[in-house]
């Protein structure tokens, strides 16, 4: 089975500009420890929710939190066992399902 088939569409992304407040309502909304994040359907990593406990204000835009973003992710064509590590590997909820193009296509919920 490949990582596409497993995509879970209900799970929010976020956008740079959303706020620090908003992205801990999602997460505590859909029940997640991580979201991902992204510019123009381009997939730049994952939030997680220690970060934003840690930022300075809840209606700080997360664009300025960029260097906390974890950048994990499997590619749509690889076998559902590598999100399994990779949701391993970095301690997350979700993980993040790009193109080859690096456009996040969705998340797959453990």
């Amino acid at each position: 089975m490949l990582t596409i088939e497993l995509i879970n569409n209900n799970i929010p992304r976020l956008q740079l500009q959303d706020t620090v407040s908003k992205a801990l309502q999602l997460m505590t909304d859909f029940r997640v420890t991580h979201l991902p994040v992204v510019a123009d359907e381009k997939y730049l990593g994952l939030i997680s929710e220690d970060d934003l406990l840690d930022a300075e204000t809840d209606k700080m835009p997360i664009e300025l939190m960029q260097e906390t973003f974890i950048y994990a992710a499997v590619h749509e064509n690889e076998h559902f066992l590598n999100a399994v590590n990779c949701s391993k590997q970095f301690d997350t909820t979700v993980v993040p399902v790009i193109n080859e193009e690096k456009e996040l296509e969705g998340v797959i919920t453990t």
